[in-house]
């Protein structure tokens, strides 16, 4: 989870304080560790999970805006919140369905559009999009990890010193039988 939010966010997205960052599904792994990271930088998260006891939760952990991943109205919400700037970076886990609804929150010629969700689906990705002048970025990491040794190092080492300064702490997790 801390590989995948590390990539998408510092070697991808060179996320910085300030900026406005979306985490879709949030409450899974990978959010979890994209929040900590976020927060690591001083970005301002903006959060979605698909139930209510997962928002519940993510507001319980100082998420302040927290919306249904589930509803396109998450996007409407966002604009509001940000007095209609949008977003500077999006984490995406959810299906290609919202893209529209994404890329309407998404900073023109600036934005960064990181999905993790949609790499191997069979739906098509219209490009016009890009003329926004955006990022777009879609990665394997098992891939990468197979041919890149130097990135998981590097990775890792950088993840470890995160967590040796307290800056990032392992995830909370529940055991079922």
């Amino acid at each position: 989870a801390f590989l995948t939010a590390h990539h998408s966010l510092v070697n991808l997205s060179n996320l910085k304080k300030g900026n406005n960052l979306l985490i879709h599904s949030a409450s899974g792994a990978v959010g979890l560790a994209a929040i900590q990271l976020a927060r690591s930088v001083g970005a301002k998260l903006f959060v979605t999970a698909g139930n209510p006891r997962k928002r519940t939760f993510l507001q319980a952990m100082g998420c302040h805006f927290v919306s249904d991943s589930r509803s396109e109205r998450f996007a409407q919400e966002v604009l509001e919140a940000t007095n209609g700037h949008g977003v500077d970076v999006i984490l995406n886990t959810i299906s290609a369905d919202f893209m529209p609804a994404n890329l309407s929150i998404l900073k023109p010629n600036t934005g960064t559009f990181v999905d993790i969700a949609n790499l191997y689906n069979d739906s098509t990705l219209r490009l016009d999009f890009l003329n926004r002048g955006v990022s777009y970025h879609a990665f394997d990491l098992e891939r990468i990890l197979r041919t890149s040794k130097v990135f998981l190092t590097d990775t890792l080492k950088d993840i470890m010193e995160m967590f040796e300064h307290n800056i990032l702490s392992p995830l909370p997790f529940r055991t079922y039988d």
